[in-house]
């Protein structure tokens, strides 16, 4: 009898299962249009992993440099070509930032084991690792199914591991979407960028007084820029424009704290409204 009870009260809870299920489904379904509704022969458990799998996909796609405004996107654009790429073949590698490290060392009259050159060289090693790792995401894929390629069961081969030797100027600028996108504060980067700015505080300011002069700021722009190759006049007008940008004009010194809040502006700033934008005399 107690048996009975048990069958009789285990088919109640299967039929109430059944029916829940059931309501759960077709209000999911219901909110599709009837073009994508599964076949009646689905399960619908089925379809429901199939979707919820398909939004996790989608969620987690890089958006790149659709992450970044406009005028974020100039600026990337401005340090590819005037910064790093100065011999203009489109492409930034290990090649390009051996050149700017030399091109500092020659400027800044240093020999191959000053401390500044040493840190600039292992900053730069880590800034390009970076970029040729993260470019990878954005290489066009072939969605294309060759059926002489198909492998069967215990036939698959691992996946290719793509190495990359440069970054393209929409990699470039991609990457640099990804990164600082969705950033809010210096916390919010890779540890190697956040080092960045002390880096280079430390290369401008030659006399190592904690405060940059405006004839440090120009011999590095000399250094650093092809606005090196910029006649005289032109490169003091474009010193003092930053200069001014980078220290209210003229109200503050250009210490490590301003030119960190610069150099952070000009990662995060999304409008021309801050001292960013003439970091890299732009």
């Amino acid at each position: 009898m107690e048996k009975c009870r048990s069958l009789s009260m285990s088919k109640n809870i299967d039929t109430i299962c059944k029916e829940e299920d059931s309501f759960t489904a077709g209000r999911r379904l219901s909110e599709f249009p009837e073009s994508v509704k599964p076949s009646s022969g689905w399960k619908e458990h089925t379809w429901s992993t199939f979707i919820a799998r398909a939004e996790e996909e989608e969620a987690v796609a890089p958006l790149g440099k659709l992450l970044l405004s406009t005028f974020q996107r100039d600026k990337f654009v401005h340090f590819f070509y005037h910064v790093l790429d100065v011999n203009r073949d489109h492409v930034i590698s290990q090649e390009d930032f051996d050149d700017l490290n030399d091109r500092v060392r020659h400027y800044m009259d240093w020999n191959t084991n000053n401390i500044h050159y040493l840190t600039l060289n292992e900053v730069h090693s880590l800034f390009i690792k970076y970029f040729l790792s993260q470019a990878v995401q954005f290489i066009p894929k072939d969605d294309g199914f060759d059926f002489c390629e198909f492998k069967g069961p215990g036939e698959e081969e691992e996946e290719e591991v793509v190495e990359k030797e440069s970054v393209s100027i929409d990699e470039w600028v991609s990457v640099w979407g990804e990164t600082v996108g969705r950033a809010r504060k210096m916390d919010d980067l890779p540890m190697w960028l956040q080092y960045y700015p002390k880096t280079l505080f430390d290369t401008i300011n030659r006399s190592g007084s904690g405060v940059i002069t405006k004839k440090e700021l120009k011999l590095f722009y000399t250094a650093f820029l092809d606005a090196g190759k910029m006649e005289d006049d032109a490169l003091i007008e474009l010193t003092n424009k930053s200069y001014s940008a980078m220290t209210s004009n003229g109200e503050s010194s250009l210490t490590f704290h301003m030119y960190k809040l610069s150099f952070l502006n000009f990662l995060l700033g999304r409008q021309p409204n801050g001292p960013g934008q003439s970091i890299f005399g732009q």
